[in-house]
């Protein structure tokens, strides 16, 4: 009888701790006020790349997006800023972009096109726990997908 009180209980909380992860993430998706960490890189040639905690990021405030994601592949253009910035995606401020969100039940997708700077067109895939897939394509480089961790924006403490 203990052990099925036991069992009842642990069920129920992680039952609870699923429906919180998913309400967050909806809440963060539809605040359009969230940042993707990505853990593993995987090229359109070659192998993936475990990335994690390399403070690789894609941010988005609202009506600002910020990314900074590494970068492996082809580049087609020799002016292409993929020498300047040392083979990553390295783009600030972006105002200039749509924004769009289709929610189902197991999954939500964005997409972002972008009308300004290097990256054309974000697809992302976030999943009810948290994790992402997000596929960039480029004006100037072969596209390249990327899987993380979707999560609150940080918030920046000022020294005293």
């Amino acid at each position: 009888m203990r052990y099925t009180i036991l069992l009842l209980i642990l069920c129920v909380s992680g039952q609870l701790t699923t429906v919180t992860a998913q309400t967050n993430t909806a809440s963060l998706l539809q605040n359009k006020r969230f940042q993707f960490s990505p853990a593993i890189v995987y090229p359109l040639t070659g192998k993936s790349r475990n990335v994690a905690g390399s403070g690789y990021f894609l941010q988005l405030r609202s009506d600002t997006l910020s990314l900074y994601l590494p970068y492996f592949g082809k580049s087609f253009s020799s002016f292409s800023n993929a020498f300047t910035k040392g083979g990553a995606f390295d783009e600030t401020h972006i105002k200039n972009f749509t924004y769009t969100l289709q929610q189902n039940v197991k999954s939500s997708t964005i997409n972002i096109a972008i009308q300004q700077g290097d990256v054309a067109k974000i697809i992302m895939t976030i999943y009810a726990n948290g994790t992402a897939d997000v596929s960039l394509q480029s004006n100037s480089r072969q596209p390249i997908r990327y899987f993380g961790q979707i999560g609150a924006v940080p918030i920046k403490r000022k020294l005293k």
